[in-house]
């Protein structure tokens, strides 16, 4: 899979620029659109995490497996929120697992992003929670025919695809891009050692599932958003808040990160001016962990607020479990490989 690469704007870096204060009354939330969810695999009951913090951390270990019920039954609201970081880490460690519980059976998985993105996954040992094989189908309007975005196979290759020209009917795999190691994001462009869930938007970009480390990191204190180019400077703080809400007729999990950008090297496309601060607003499913909503404020530099906004589909949507692939999809898969095989090749 080839990212996208961020553009270091060097001279924005050096522009400092003013900083507007949060007024939670200036962005109180809309109604949310309505969404329909489901789960079928729920079972936290048998989760052992062991306790491995060093010392001065907090502890990141999951202590029972009814941290989220229990929290469910807290009483938090939006307006008198959990705010403590160690038990917002026990919080996402708990969510974590109860993501990762989804596969509890060898087999293959169908994950959506939205509808027009697909992932299926295969595990032969879901208790690692490593995936063997994977992939990643594109099913937009536009495109004549679904379209292969990449596959993983069963000893481990891997491959993803470009259209073979402007009609889009037909793909064609390509090199990876590497970049230099002196590149700043030089670790990004790298496949991860492992195909656990939490490196799973390395391939299949829409998604990350699994994976709060950024989170936990910053709970415990190690660091914030740091200014590549500067780094004994933090350009932005966090702060975290967790709470019971209610979404689409059922109690939901709320976890709000509130982003202040102390340097204005963040700009928006809706103002085109700096930011100032970010506002994310996640709903998660206290009965299988997936994240159901994500809303999105803020304001810039001169005061701007923005309305809340959602520009994220559903993702995961509703996962569901094959013992084999199904015959449509398995056809797309064995051409795949087909062609990966001989790419590599040479073919």
């Amino acid at each position: 899979m080839e990212k996208i690469p961020w553009v270091l704007l060097v001279l924005l870096f050096l522009v400092s620029c003013g900083h507007v204060e949060y007024n939670p009354d200036l962005h109180e939330t809309t109604s949310l659109p309505t969404a329909v969810s489901s789960s079928h695999f729920v079972d936290v009951t048998n989760v052992i995490v062991e306790s491995a913090a060093e010392p001065g951390q907090l502890l990141t270990a999951l202590p029972d497996p009814n941290v989220i019920e229990t929290f469910m039954q807290s009483g938090y609201t939006k307006e008198n929120p959990l705010t403590d970081p160690v038990e917002l880490t026990k919080l996402l460690n708990a969510l974590e697992e109860l993501q990762y519980n989804n596969f509890k059976r060898a087999g293959w998985y169908r994950m959506t992003c939205g509808e027009e993105e697909i992932l299926w996954l295969h595990f032969s040992e879901p208790e690692t929670r490593l995936f063997d094989q994977s992939l990643w189908l594109r099913n937009y309007p536009l495109y004549p025919k679904i379209n292969v975005a990449s596959i993983l196979l069963k000893d481990g290759t891997f491959g993803s695809t470009v259209f073979k020209d402007i009609k889009m009917e037909d793909y064609v795999f390509h090199k990876p891009y590497i970049p230099d190691k002196n590149h700043l994001l030089y670790d990004e462009y790298i496949r991860p050692e492992e195909t656990h869930l939490r490196n799973i938007d390395w391939y299949f970009v829409p998604m990350s599932f699994g994976n709060f480390e950024v989170e936990k990191r910053r709970l415990r204190g190690e660091d914030g958003y740091m200014d590549p180019l500067y780094p004994e400077h933090t350009r932005s703080t966090f702060e975290y808040k967790a709470w019971v809400d209610s979404y689409n007729g059922q109690d939901v999990l709320a976890f709000e990160v509130y982003e202040d950008v102390v340097y204005g090297t963040q700009w928006t496309d809706i103002t085109g001016e700096f930011v100032a601060y970010n506002i994310d607003m996640a709903y998660y499913s206290a009965e299988d962990g997936r994240q159901l909503y994500l809303l999105n404020n803020g304001a810039d530099v001169k005061g701007f607020v923005f309305d809340p906004y959602d520009l994220n589909p559903e993702c995961p949507g509703k996962i569901s479990y094959y013992e084999q692939l199904p015959e449509d999809i398995q056809i797309l898969y064995d051409e795949a490989e087909q062609r990966l095989i001989e790419f590599n090749a040479g073919g």
